[in-house]
């Protein structure tokens, strides 16, 4: 869990969740380690790096994205 889903134009849902955050440290503390995982999991050099050497691979064995 690293977020909170918000029904567009919502304002009561949305203060609802910045209030939930604000109040619980131990949450807004599992969030941001989760969010900072996921992102180093998905959008770091090394998994943008992973991606293109499979991509290419694919290229190569199948001639063919």
């Amino acid at each position: 869990q690293n977020g909170r889903l918000v029904m567009k134009d919502n304002v009561p849902m949305f203060t609802e969740a910045v209030a939930e955050l604000l109040c619980d440290s131990k949450l807004r503390m599992k969030m941001e380690d989760n969010g900072y995982e996921y992102y180093s999991r998905n959008f770091s050099y090394d998994s943008f790096m992973e991606e293109y050497v499979r991509l290419y691979e694919n290229v190569l064995q199948k001639g063919k994205i």
